[in-house]
This record gives C-alpha cells, sequence and structure tokens, in this order.
C-alpha cells in the first residue's frame, strides 16, 4: 500500500511514540546546536504538558528566528510569546496576549511571524482570525477564516494565511488589509521576491512537484520535482517549510521503506531551481525521538526544530547545513 498521507499527519502520529530521552546537560546529536530548553510544568518558566496529541500542550505549536538571530516561541497553552529565549527557559521578554483584550475562551493560537516592524501576526485557528500583536504599541485583529492552519511571510511584508476549510491562500498587507485570496488545495503560505506562490503536490508515492504562479488565475510554472533518495523508498510526506532571507526554499520529506519510517530529509533549492544541499535526520524503530515533528528555516539558511525529552520537556535545536 503506498502512502502519500500529508507530512502534519506523519508528525502527530509520531508524537505518540515515545522519544528517546537525553539529559539537559548532553551534547547534541550530531549536526545538531543546541539552542534552549524547556521544561514542562506549571511554573512561569515552564510550559505546560499534558497529552502529546493536544496541539500546543507539551510540544510548542510554533517557533521562529528572526532576522537578529533571536529565537521567539508561540505557548498555545499559556497563551503568550517568550521571545529572545535561550538557555535553560531564559527569556528576554514574554509577551502575556490575554493582555491584549483580543482573546476568546476558545481561542487557540496555532502558528505565528514577526513582521520587519517587530509586530507578531498570530493564527487563531478557533477564533478564525489573525491577531496583529505589537510589543511596543496597539494591537488587532483581521481576517475571517473557516479553519486557519498556517501562517507565511512574504519578502516585501505581505501576510499570507492558508485556510484548509477554504480551501486556499488569502493575502494581507501588513496592516491586516485584505488583497486577494488563492483557490484550491496545496498552495502553500510561501511567496518569493517577484511575489509568486509556490504550490507543493504530491504526484505519487515516489514524488512531489512544486511549482509557482504570479496570480491566482495564471499558469502555474514547475520549478522541480522533489524525489525520493530510492527506488525502494516512498514519500510518506512532504512539506515546502519557507525560504530564508536569500529567497532560497526550504523542503522537508519524510521517507519509507515497507510502510516504516526511515529518515526525513530536508532540501534547500536555490534561486535558480535547483537543489544546492541536502541534510537528513535518521530515524530508526526505537529512536523516534531523532525524527523532527516541525521545523523551520532560519533567514540564515539553517533548520529550526526540536527534540523532545521524555517526560521533561524539549529541546530547541538548530540543524545546520554543510557550508
Amino acid at each position: 500500500m503506498k502512502m502519500t498521507f500529508p507530512i502534519w499527519v506523519a508528525l502527530f502520529l509520531v508524537m505518540a511514540t515515545p522519544p528517546a530521552a537525553f539529559a539537559d546537560a548532553d551534547p547534541a546529536p550530531p549536526g545538531f546546536e543546541h539552542l534552549a530548553s524547556v521544561t514542562w510544568g506549571e511554573g512561569d518558566s515552564e510550559l505546560r504538558h499534558g497529552g502529546l496529541q493536544d496541539v500546543g500542550d507539551g510540544v510548542p505549536s510554533s517557533f521562529l528566528m528572526d532576522e537578529s538571530g533571536k529565537l521567539h516561541l508561540l505557548d498555545t497553552i499559556g497563551r503568550r510569546v517568550l521571545m529572545g529565549l535561550s538557555g535553560q527557559g531564559v527569556r528576554e521578554e514574554t509577551l502575556v496576549l490575554d493582555e491584549t483584550g483580543l482573546l476568546s475562551e476558545d481561542s487557540l493560537l496555532t502558528d505565528f511571524v514577526r513582521d520587519r516592524d517587530g509586530v507578531f501576526h498570530i493564527l487563531d485557528s478557533i477564533g478564525g482570525t489573525v491577531l496583529r500583536v505589537d510589543p511596543r504599541g496597539p494591537s488587532g485583529r483581521y481576517g475571517l477564516f473557516h479553519n486557519g492552519a498556517e501562517i507565511g511571510l512574504a519578502p516585501d511584508g505581505r501576510i499570507l494565511v492558508r485556510d484548509a476549510g477554504l480551501p486556499g491562500v488569502s493575502e494581507f498587507s501588513e496592516t491586516g488589509q485584505f488583497l486577494r485570496e488563492w483557490r484550491g488545495p496545496d498552495w502553500t503560505v510561501v511567496m518569493d521576491a517577484d511575489g509568486r506562490l509556490y504550490h507543493l503536490d504530491s504526484k505519487s508515492a515516489e514524488e512531489a512537484l512544486l511549482s509557482r504562479s504570479v496570480s491566482p488565475d495564471s499558469t502555474r510554472e514547475a520549478v522541480i520535482t522533489i524525489r525520493s533518495h530510492g527506488p525502494d523508498l516512498e514519500l510518506a510526506g512532504s512539506q515546502l517549510l519557507g525560504s530564508d532571507s536569500l529567497g532560497r526554499l526550504y523542503v522537508e520529506t519524510i521517507e519509507a521503506r515497507n510502510e516504516k519510517w526511515q529518515f526525513s530529509s530536508f532540501a534547500r533549492i536555490g534561486l535558480d531551481g535547483r537543489i544546492e544541499k541536502e541534510l537528513r535526520a535518521p530515524v530508526s524503530p526505537e529512536n523516534y525521538g531523532l525524527l523532527p515533528r516541525f521545523s523551520r528555516p532560519t533567514p540564515a539558511g539553517d533548520i529550526l526544530t526540536f527534540r523532545t525529552r521524555a517526560g521533561t520537556g524539549y529541546n530547541l535545536m538548530l540543524h545546520r547545513f554543510p557550508r
């Protein structure tokens, strides 16, 4: 049987598998750099932990690294943003989102971006809107979505929101003004400097096609076909993660053999549409903790991800491409 389910399904299934444990003081796995640790608990410096299947409960729903190299974490259960995170949960500032007056009791904050002015745009999937939160100024909300799934930031500052219920992607200005809509499945929230939006379509169990279009009604232009790394391997999932400050794209795939996951692969795609570099994160049946759950490219062109520590918390890690 071929496996072609979306990568987020694969990721949540992995969460149900007990991760490999390693202490805070343990060195990072080969190829990874330790950035920060988060401990599960009820304290102010801790994050609440429940069942790993619950979005944001025990795992980070979203995190990012800004242009200055600072790490920011969206705490879904605590309804806050931990800014400038480092070390053992140390942060420079905590942005308490309940204080904005924009949240309802049912709000579920699942993804965020930070624009060029330092303003956070936070997706409320249950509320069906985006919170525009300025740590130094007024806040507000914009948009109306059936099932907001993820949010992205274009090089020119435009905000992109994928609505899985539409399905499609809505485009907004930095101030929250609606610009246009891209209808249809498989559109991503990745846009290049020329305003072209990217589309990732799983063509078969062995390959996925990355294409782009300059407008919702124009013909798509094929960029590259992402293939599995062997005739006996299948793509159990594929996802366009985003772009770096130079406009290079990053695609993650999970590859399987005989319906068993073998490794997660990251590809950096250059401006010419060719794969420049690749990374792999090996996984074995007894050590699913090495499989990245969620990953995000940094402005400098590395992969930001995390690893759970069984029963205690998780470490935020940087996976560097060969220079």
